[in-house]
């Protein structure tokens, strides 16, 4: 019987590491500092979702959400791709509808745009030089393998010749039975912890422009549910999945900032909310290790 488990055990890591493999071929992109990627003059808000975002994610015209539903069984038991993949998206629109409306009342570009008023850099009236740049701040609301809903707000920065990413993991997570109507207390959290993690966020791009975020030197592999958080093809389990030889920026008694290449338009079940520089409470990390 252990014998049993120990194999069963290491099919779910063989299973994990072909999965990273296969995402390792598919050439990630190296997530730059602004201090070294352009000169910027000027950073303007934008209220809209940037081109570059997750792959099969659920979104609504001029909301700033992004809705990932856990991976349906309808795309794999149904062996003609093209419907299948209507069905998944009939799906994940059906199930989104339920809740636009609570989350979308709170919305990250107002929230964004109003802190960053008092921050030279990103003062319409700046009359440094260099180029302008766009920030596009959105929030992805990702269903876990186990029955609960993470948000993570990401600033994205685009200007033609350069993307970053920045994202905070917000530290409430919502039961899915509480999801489509969640309670005015959730809601009044979920708003608080959006604007702290607003400041956090535009204090890294501030830092970054200072080129205060160059990576330490060292390097981790980590995985978090706020990454990937339900199975992968629907078989491997979430904990299982580790994503080797990031860049470790700062490590605190309880956060860490990470510097990851991937790739921003990959699909977000496996690995599309990897790309960026992240900021995790050692908390929501359920593998982290400094080699």
């Amino acid at each position: 019987m252990n014998s049993l488990k120990i194999k069963s055990k290491t099919l779910v890591l063989m299973l994990g590491t072909c999965a990273l493999l296969l995402q390792g071929c598919s050439s990630p992109t190296a997530s730059t500092s602004l201090a070294k990627a352009t000169p910027v003059g000027q950073i303007t808000v934008v209220h809209a979702l940037p081109k570059a975002i997750p792959s099969e994610g659920s979104s609504f015209a001029g909301s700033q959400y992004i809705f990932v539903q856990a991976e349906s069984a309808a795309l794999m038991l149904n062996p003609i791709p093209f419907v299948g993949e209507l069905a998944v998206d009939a799906y994940n629109q059906s199930t989104t509808s339920h809740y636009k409306d609570e989350f979308i009342g709170i919305d990250p570009y107002q929230i964004t745009a109003d802190l960053s008023k008092s921050r030279p850099l990103f003062n319409s009236s700046s009359s440094s030089n260099g180029k302008a740049v766009s920030l596009y701040p959105y929030v992805v609301i990702q269903e876990g393998a186990d029955d609960v809903y993470r948000m993570s707000l990401i600033f994205q920065l685009e200007e033609p010749s350069w993307t970053g990413r920045y994202l905070y993991h917000l530290p409430t997570k919502i039961p899915v039975k509480d999801i489509k109507k969640p309670s005015q207390a959730e809601l009044e959290k979920f708003k608080a912890e959006l604007t702290a993690g607003a400041q956090i966020l535009l204090g890294l791009i501030e830092r970054d422009k200072a080129g205060q975020l160059e990576s330490s030197g060292k390097k981790v592999n980590f995985g978090s549910y706020y990454i990937v958080g339900s199975k992968m093809a629907g078989l491997v389990s979430p904990d299982f999945m580790v994503f080797p030889n990031e860049d470790l920026v700062e490590e605190k008694a309880d956060h860490v900032i990470l510097r990851c290449s991937g790739k921003p338009t990959e699909d977000a079940h496996s690995g599309g909310l990897l790309f960026g520089v992240h900021y995790f409470a050692k908390d929501q990390l359920h593998s982290y290790k400094v080699q």
